[in-house]
């Protein structure tokens, strides 16, 4: 919205030149330096420049609607700060980020611990496989009986029934191990491609930053060049050595400018919070 709100102010300062061009252009008609063609031309842009503030105002009403819904309140003007209040410092970021930034993001924590858990369970599978074995010191020998110690009361015997059940159980166990190491490859390779995605979120949001950075360095050049020419051409006018032409040409470049500037800082806080976002949310 505030982008809008600078957009607006800049549309509203054309349009003052606009009219004050009018009425140059009207008294070097008057003084012979100019032509009707001239002063209508002046006043097509004119219109122009008042049909864009037009289509802001009308953007700005429909946004501050919105944002007034979404706060639960009736329609109303939305209190704001200033456009170049807004803007974040650069900083520098020629080093890059700490990986562990990434560990913030939901989709990467979420891989993180499908991994430990089924690290665990692999863990737990093996444990599995090696079964302890208690001897309950107070049960004794019920018999030296050779015939009774293979008896279904004997101490022998229920001891051999625990040593030998884990043995032709073992193929299921494995079975057990072997899923879950399979689980945990899985989990591993899900963790590594949230790494690989969640890295490039990150390069792509770093990318977009440094490429709109540096389109507003050209657009600002791009707006001095106007600037002046604007100027050259105002002031060739005026001693009847310019069209009128020349200096639409150079008024209407020069508003296209500042409004595409204004669009491209304002893209530079969206790709700063993507950044943002893609980091995980910075330091916790």
């Amino acid at each position: 919205m505030v982008a809008l709100d600078k957009q607006l102010d800049v549309a509203e300062k054309t349009l003052k030149n606009r009219e004050e061009g009018i009425e140059v252009t009207q008294a070097l008609k008057e003084a012979g330096m100019s032509n009707e063609l001239a002063v209508q031309r002046a006043i097509t842009q004119k219109v122009a420049t008042e049909e864009i503030i037009l289509n802001l105002k009308h953007n700005i009403l429909l946004l501050e609607n919105t944002l007034s819904i979404l706060m639960g309140k009736p329609s109303q003007k939305i209190d704001r700060n200033s456009f170049e209040q807004l803007i974040f410092p650069e900083g520098n970021t020629d080093k890059g980020y700490p990986i562990q930034l990434l560990s913030n993001r939901t989709d990467v924590r979420a891989a993180e611990y499908n991994l430990a858990q089924a690290f665990e369970m692999t863990q737990h599978a093996k444990a599995s496989l090696y079964p302890s074995l208690r001897i309950d010191f107070s049960a004794g020998l019920q018999s030296l009986d050779f015939n009774s110690l293979f008896s279904s009361n004997s101490l022998f015997t229920n001891l051999l029934g625990s040593l030998t059940q884990p043995i032709l159980n073992r193929r299921q166990l494995k079975t057990q191990v072997e899923v879950a190491r399979s689980n945990e490859e899985i989990a591993l390779l899900n963790f590594k491609y949230a790494i690989l995605n969640a890295s490039k979120e990150v390069s792509d949001s770093y990318n977009d930053l440094i490429t709109t950075q540096a389109k507003i360095k050209l657009k600002e050049e791009e707006l001095k060049a106007f600037n002046e020419a604007a100027d050259i051409s105002n002031e060739m006018q005026k001693f009847g050595i310019g069209t009128y032409l020349d200096v639409l040409t150079a008024e209407q470049g020069q508003l296209n400018a500042e409004l595409e500037l204004i669009n491209l800082k304002n893209k530079v806080l969206i790709d700063q919070a993507q950044l943002y976002r893609a980091l995980g949310g910075g330091w916790q």
